[in-house]
Parts: C-alpha cells; structure tokens; sequence
C-alpha cells in the first residue's frame, strides 16, 4: 500500500514584465507568475531538466511529470 504525505504550502503570484516584437513595434504586456522552488520539489522527484504536464481546471492547478526523467544534471550536491 502506498501512502500519499500532503503538505501545503502559500505562495504569492508575482508580476512578469513581457516584450516581443520588432523594436517600431513592440508589444509588452504584465502577466501573473507563480515561481516554484525548493529542495521539496526534489523530494518529490522533480529534477531540473524534466518535461512537465501542466492542466488547469477552474481555480486548480496540476502538475505531474510527463514521459520518462531526462534531467539535465542533478544539483543533489549543489545546495
């Protein structure tokens, strides 16, 4: 039997200042941004690298890995 440990965690959306296009005619735009870090994402088997699935669904937000784990290199030691 497997058991599933929930925690909860607050965070805050931040703004993310955009720019694109040609320089006469640039567009440039504020949008929210949620920033994810931390060794719990590591302990919950994210590592940098990893392709992401990300569904939203009303206010919900899930995030599960997708296809096999390609990490780029691990930061295990780093921190």
């Amino acid at each position: 039997m497997t058991t599933t440990t929930s925690t909860a965690r607050t965070l805050t959306v931040s703004s993310l200042y955009r720019e694109w296009g040609q320089q006469h005619r640039k567009n440039q735009c504020v949008v929210p941004n949620i920033r994810l870090n931390g060794k719990w994402l590591e302990a919950l088997g994210f590592v940098p690298g990893q392709k992401l699935r990300v569904v939203s669904n009303d206010t919900t937000i899930t995030i599960t890995p997708q296809g096999e784990n390609k990490a780029v290199e691990s930061y295990a030691d780093a921190c």
